[in-house]
């Protein structure tokens, strides 16, 4: 089902998925769906019970670096490694790039 598949669409969870899965929008923790060419939807849940949405992370082994899904309206370059920031870094990061 999904081993081969080809992801066609990252996006935001939208409110009658949310609904679906009875859980709530949480403004600041946005559920993301991962839409593959075979139709299937694969998205974060917090726990195995499926009590709330969670967040997709990833690893990167020619990088050995770190990331999460995410889509920032708010932020003009996306995905954009921070990983090699400290939190004074990070901060002026974001002041400096985000709305």
């Amino acid at each position: 089902m999904i081993e081969g598949s080809k992801i066609t669409k990252v996006r935001e969870m939208t409110d009658s998925e949310y609904s679906r899965e009875y859980w709530e929008r949480e403004r600041h923790n946005p559920v993301y769906v991962l839409e593959l060419e075979n139709g299937c939807q694969i998205f974060a849940s917090r726990d195995y019970e499926g009590n709330g949405g969670g967040a997709l992370f990833g690893y990167n082994n020619k990088t050995n670096k770190g990331f999460t899904i995410a889509i920032d309206r708010n932020c003009p370059k996306q995905p954009v490694n921070t990983s090699h920031l400290n939190n004074e870094e990070f901060g002026e990061y974001i002041k400096k790039n985000c709305k």
